[in-house]
């Protein structure tokens, strides 16, 4: 059985609670600032981060239901740009 990976940040004393940014750093490794983190080529798709800041947390957290939308949702059409 394949890993169950979620997302979360517990650095909002020194950032912003923004998913959002998150996922723009797991998906590209720069920062909000634009800086590239190292190592490099450690970036997971859109899809992926997704997956993680829904279903994976929602597993984590024992919200079931919650993953069964969050999986129609990664299934739309507009999750695919």
């Amino acid at each position: 059985m394949p890993a169950s990976l979620s997302a979360g940040t517990d650095s909002t004393n020194v950032g912003p609670l923004n998913p959002w940014l998150m996922m723009y750093y797991m998906t590209t490794m720069k920062n909000n600032a634009g800086v590239a983190a190292t190592p490099a080529n450690q970036q997971i798709t859109r899809l992926e981060a997704l997956r993680m800041y829904t279903m994976g947390s929602a597993f984590h957290s024992f919200d079931r239901g919650q993953a069964r939308l969050d999986r129609a949702l990664a299934s739309s059409p507009t999750s695919r740009c």
